[in-house]
């Protein structure tokens, strides 16, 4: 490629880039899936603590997490960290419930989140659960794409259309030849790259008056800093990626202290974006639309381009960090859990079929990118999907929900009707405010509990006409 057609910060960009994507092949090429399909599937079930906590945090805090606490400095300040508040109060939940799910899941063999559901609840629950992660997971790449997309778009000006279509050329080949050891190796270099991110705000020297702006921790109304806290709390407990980190851990130890130390993490990098949105806020001022913030800092003359370009680099990262762990997701839950068992026979048919699901996922979800058009909007509308299975996830591992007929039948049901809330409210519009995100949610914990009353009361009264029976007939 002739870099001379380029400007200095693009010539930059795609040197940075094309080092950035090497390394990454090289690291998928580690994993060697042809010689360890265990590590293909699930890491082994072997990774530590640096690596879990490492792939944690930066999943988390993807392209879109980027976008959105740089544009929120814009607008609400600080007060954005509700979400962030809530995330870490689950991440000490799961921490708490974790060891023993990940004894269970070595001890029966699980993949998914689904694989347990199926185990500990029935097959109708495990369907409607799985469908529903597969929906949100092909969503969120989705919006990881559109994110890298706009980015090349504005730094080369290429169409959308290609932009997207290198992206997934990049994330397709790791994927490929690594699996979900790939994902967590590649998780860990990411997080160490938005790690450097901490010096970046000195650099563009926010305002001391924004920075120590405490009060604007409360500058949403109670009934949206309450929205955001449940938001955030439901995102972890109902994220099926966030319990395959649980699967994968070698101990308990790591699930134990890991998951809360991420979240530690997790706090001071979305600070330092926050503070990032300060300083960029001194160089072009405000009245931007947030979700078109981070894309407005190329074009600051002021900055040097060395800086740009590895600020460029580092929002791929975290993009394709997000991305890489849903499209597997994705593959590992249509395989185990929606598609006919008889299908895939051995692990080297699951590591083809696999191959062949995230080759297409990236495909369509290219061509979706291409519509988005509020981002922000389309992340917090998606999640509201998700939130549904939350109170599922959580009967299940603490043991209320229990196995029987009944039970795997009415929450089954209890979940669609949530999700058809959901599908209603999605096409009517009806998310404007952050607490409407939560009436699916409240919609399906409600027919969960209600279905757990019923079932046991059924059961009690069986049991007791059994015994009346054998009474009687002695």
């Amino acid at each position: 490629m002739d870099l001379s057609l380029f400007g200095h910060l693009e010539s930059l960009v795609i040197l940075l880039m094309a080092g950035y994507f090497c390394v990454l092949v090289w690291i998928a090429s580690r994993a060697d899936s042809g010689k360890n399909y265990d590590d293909y599937i699930l890491a082994s079930r072997s990774v530590g603590h640096i690596a879990t906590i490492g792939s944690l945090a930066s999943g988390f805090r993807d392209g879109m997490g980027l976008v959105l606490w740089i544009g929120m400095a814009f607008t609400i300040g600080y007060g954005g960290l509700w979400l962030i508040f809530g995330i870490i109060f689950s991440l000490v939940v799961v921490a708490l419930l974790g060891p023993r799910v990940r004894r269970e899941s070595k001890a029966n063999g699980y993949v998914t989140i689904g694989d347990l559901l199926s185990h500990e609840l029935g097959a109708k629950t495990e369907v409607v659960l799985s469908l529903i992660i597969v929906a949100f997971s092909a969503l969120y790449v989705a919006i990881q794409i559109y994110v890298i997309s706009n980015l090349f778009e504005g730094l080369f000006s290429l169409n959308p259309e290609i932009s997207a279509l290198l992206t997934v050329l990049v994330v397709g080949l790791y994927l490929y030849q690594g699996g979900y050891g790939a994902v967590v190796r590649t998780d860990v270099l990411q997080f160490f790259l938005i790690i450097s991110l901490v010096f970046f705000p000195l650099l563009l020297r926010p305002s001391l008056d924004d920075v120590f702006r405490f009060k604007s921790l409360f500058s949403l109304d109670v009934v949206d800093q309450v929205a955001l806290f449940l938001i955030g709390s439901l995102y972890i407990l109902s994220g099926a990626e966030v319990w395959q980190r649980v699967f994968s851990a070698k101990n308990d130890h790591v699930v134990t202290y890991s998951f809360p130390i991420a979240g530690v993490f997790l706090l001071v990098m979305t600070l330092v974006l926050i503070f990032i949105g300060y300083g960029v806020k001194n160089l072009i001022g405000a009245g931007i639309a947030a979700d078109d913030v981070l894309f407005k800092v190329f074009e600051v003359s002021d900055l040097s381009p060395w800086l740009l370009a590895y600020l460029a680099v580092i929002v791929v990262a975290v993009s394709m960090s997000t991305l890489d762990t849903f499209a597997y997701v994705f593959s590992s839950t249509v395989i185990e859990n929606v598609l006919p068992k008889k299908i895939v026979t051995s692990k080297m048919e699951y590591v083809r079929l696999s191959r062949f699901i995230v080759t297409f996922l990236l495909i369509v979800m290219a061509l979706l990118s291409l519509s988005i058009t509020d981002v922000i909007k389309f992340l917090f509308d998606s999640a509201s999907l998700l939130f549904v299975m939350a109170p599922v996830f959580l009967g299940v591992v603490t043991g209320i929900i229990e196995k029987s007929k009944c039970l795997d039948r009415s929450i089954a049901i209890s979940v669609s009707c949530g999700a058809t809330v959901y599908i209603i409210m999605f096409v009517n519009g009806a998310f404007e405010s952050l607490i409407m995100n939560i009436v699916p949610v409240f919609v399906s914990t409600v027919l969960c509990a209600v279905s757990v009353v019923y079932c046991k009361v059924l059961e009690r009264r069986y049991a007791g006409q059994s015994c009346r029976i054998k009474i009687s007939e002695q």
